[in-house]
C-alpha cells in the first residue's frame, strides 16, 4: 500500500523515508498514518510543479531554517548540502530542533557538537558555507533548552515557542518577551505560530516596535501552511526597521523549493529588501 500510495510521485524515495522515519520514531496509529500520507501527498503535487515550473528567486542567497536528519529531518546534511547548491546557494543555515526534554526529535547537547564537526567538515569538502544553526525552544521559566556556553557555538540561534504549557497565549506573550530578550537569541521561528494569532491581532505594533528595538530577526517561514500567517507578519512590520529572514523549514530535501513562495512577499517588501538577509552574502550577516 505504501507503494501505491507514492507510485508516480517523482521524489517517492522522499516520501517513503518520511513517512516511515515518523513511523520508527512514534509507532503512529493507522489512522495518523493515513492522514501523514494524505497530506504528503498534496504537498508532493506542489513541489512536483515547483520543480519543473518555477526558478527560484534571484539573489537569494541562502536559507535560514533547514532540520536534518541530527533532528527531525529526514536528510543527512550531505543530502542537504548537494541539494542547495544545485538551487545556486552560496550558504545554508541547519536549524535542528532541540526540543531536549520535550520530543524524541530534538537533538541532545552532546550531539550538537557531534552535528557541528560533521557541518566543518562537509563545509571543507564541498567548499560550502553551511552555518551552524539551531531552532532552541523556551522553558516555562523563560530558561533555553542549552546553556549560554553551548549556544554560543552556534551561528545562528533561531528561538521558537512550540508550546503554552497549557496556560494559553497569555503564557505565549510572556516567552515571546523573554525570547527577545535574550541576547541569544538572533531570530524568532514562525513568529505568529510562536506568539499566538490573537496576540498579533491585539498587539501588532507593539510587537513591531519590541522586535524593532531589540534588534531580533523575524522569519517569513515559507511553509504552505504558514504563508498567510507571514503575509501579517510583513503587514505590522514592513513600517519598521525590523530585519527578516525567509526560512523553508525544511525537513526533507525538496522542501527547500519552497522558497519558491517568497515570490508572494516581494513586492510588500521591495521598499524594504536590503533588509531581507537571504539576499545577502553570508560574510555580510548581522548575526
Amino acid at each position: 500500500k505504501k507503494e501505491e500510495f507514492i507510485k508516480g510521485f517523482r521524489h517517492k524515495k522522499d516520501l517513503f523515508e518520511w513517512i516511515n522515519h515518523f513511523m520508527r520514531k512514534d509507532g503512529l496509529s493507522r489512522k495518523t498514518r493515513l492522514f501523514l500520507e494524505r497530506f504528503l501527498k498534496v504537498e508532493e503535487g506542489v513541489l512536483r510543479f515547483i520543480e519543473e515550473n518555477v526558478e527560484i528567486v534571484k539573489g537569494i542567497k541562502g536559507d535560514f531554517h533547514i532540520h536534518s536528519n541530527w533532528s527531525d529531518g529526514v536528510n543527512s546534511i550531505e543530502e542537504l548540502i548537494v541539494e542547495a547548491k544545485n538551487l545556486k546557494y552560496e550558504y545554508i543555515v541547519i536549524t535542528d530542533h532541540t526540543l531536549v526534554k520535550k520530543s524524541k526529535h530534538g537533538m541532545r547537547v552532546e550531539d550538537f557538537f557531534k552535528r557541528n564537526e560533521e557541518i566543518e567538515k562537509l563545509s571543507e569538502k564541498y567548499g560550502f558555507k553551511v552555518l551552524k544553526g539551531i531552532e532552541i525552544d523556551i522553558n516555562p521559566d523563560g530558561s533555553l533548552d542549552y546553556s549560554e556556553e553551548v549556544l554560543s557555538k552556534a551561528d545562528f540561534v533561531l528561538g521558537a515557542i512550540h508550546f503554552d504549557y497549557g496556560e494559553g497565549i497569555k503564557k505565549r506573550w510572556e516567552l515571546f518577551k523573554k525570547l527577545v530578550e535574550n541576547p541569544l537569541v538572533h531570530a524568532i521561528a514562525h513568529p505568529v505560530e510562536s506568539i499566538g494569532f490573537e496576540n498579533w491581532i491585539k498587539r501588532g505594533e507593539e510587537i513591531a516596535h519590541i522586535v524593532e528595538k531589540s534588534g531580533k530577526i523575524l522569519e517569513l517561514n515559507l511553509a504552505p501552511h504558514r504563508l498567510k500567517e507571514s503575509d501579517m507578519i510583513i503587514e505590522y512590520t514592513k513600517d519598521s526597521d525590523v530585519f527578516y529572514t525567509f526560512g523553508t523549514d525544511s525537513h526533507y530535501r525538496k522542501q527547500l523549493l519552497f522558497m519558491v513562495f517568497s515570490q508572494m512577499f516581494l513586492e510588500k517588501l521591495n521598499p524594504c529588501k536590503e533588509r531581507v538577509l537571504n539576499f545577502k552574502r553570508w560574510e555580510e550577516l548581522p548575526i
